[in-house]
């Protein structure tokens, strides 16, 4: 009789103290929420890769909502409140702003604790727009259903050590537990970085192709590349 195929653990659930505490990294230290002095060294890492993204790292690490609708997420689990705060853009009383509310900025630090690496997550704001131009509330849903990986940069001197992909795992891990069910990228295709997403379990898309969400959210629409860059894609969950 043929062995059966053993099923991997599911990944321990987070909660909002356990996102701050982190999780280990490979080279010893840890893989947590950026703080606000952070960002310096994080937007010189993704610099070194050809992103410029300061407005994007602001909201995701320097303004007072970062993550407070992930949060809410991950403690209720039914998005309900989160949906009435995207909707209303309001959470217990006070103003929110829902790009900054759902944007991650996750940072890999050494021993010493300095800065190696970062992923920076935000909604698709875009192609979020254009959705809301057709249909408030399928555009105001889809902000907790879809979120893109911005930007992934491990320093030179630590690529090589599993930081970059430990970065991936618990980015797509913080999202598949917030509830959502789609993360994307893209890269230039002078990147070779086809087979690292592939080793993640992204699907790669082709020069030039589109994202298209029919098969993934039921949704009949896609996002179009831009220019010389390739889509990756994966369900969460």
């Amino acid at each position: 009789m043929a062995k059966q195929k053993k099923r991997s653990a599911p990944a321990p659930s987070i909660t909002p103290s356990k996102l701050a505490q982190g999780w280990a990294a490979p080279v010893g230290g840890r893989i947590r929420p950026a703080r606000p002095d952070d960002l310096p060294r994080a937007a010189e890492l993704l610099a070194d890769v050809g992103t410029d993204i300061t407005q994007d790292l602001n909201i995701a690490a320097g303004d007072a909502n970062t993550s407070v609708l992930l949060h809410e997420c991950l403690t209720h689990r039914n998005k309900e409140s989160a949906m009435r705060a995207v909707a209303g853009g309001t959470l217990d009383g006070r103003q929110i702003d829902p790009m900054a509310g759902l944007s991650a900025l996750l940072v890999a630090t050494d021993r010493a604790g300095q800065v190696i690496g970062c992923a920076l997550m935000i909604p698709p704001g875009r192609f979020l727009a254009q959705v809301r131009r057709v249909n408030e509330v399928q555009g105001l849903a889809l902000m907790l259903v879809i979120t893109k990986l911005k930007g992934l940069a491990v320093d030179p001197a630590y690529r090589g050590q599993g930081i970059g992909a430990a970065l991936v795992k618990r980015s797509v891990q913080l999202y598949a537990q917030s509830g959502f069910h789609v993360m994307y990228g893209q890269f230039t295709a002078d990147r070779d970085l086809e087979p690292f997403y592939r080793r993640q379990h992204f699907t790669v898309l082709d020069l030039g192709e589109p994202l298209r969400l029919e098969t993934m959210l039921a949704l009949p629409a896609s996002i179009a590349s831009e220019g010389k860059e390739r889509f990756f894609h994966r369900l969460l969950g």
